[in-house]
């Protein structure tokens, strides 16, 4: 994998948390709980990245 992809990767997968997190915050803020998206949604997105680059990295090794 490149870095120019990896770097992408890491770039789109930001701004999808980036907008999720303001998201959840929102409204768990108006609902008095925002610690459930650092608790809860923070760790399952940041294993869903790990995934996506262990797939981009199979993908791109079976491909040379």
């Amino acid at each position: 994998m490149s870095l120019r992809t990896l770097l992408i990767t890491i770039g789109f997968w930001l701004m999808v948390v980036v907008a999720l997190g303001y998201w959840r915050m929102y409204y768990a803020w108006h609902l008095g709980n925002a610690v459930i998206f650092f608790l809860h949604s923070l760790p399952l997105l940041v294993l869903g990245l790990a995934l996506i680059l262990i797939l981009e990295t199979l993908f791109s090794r079976s491909k040379s």
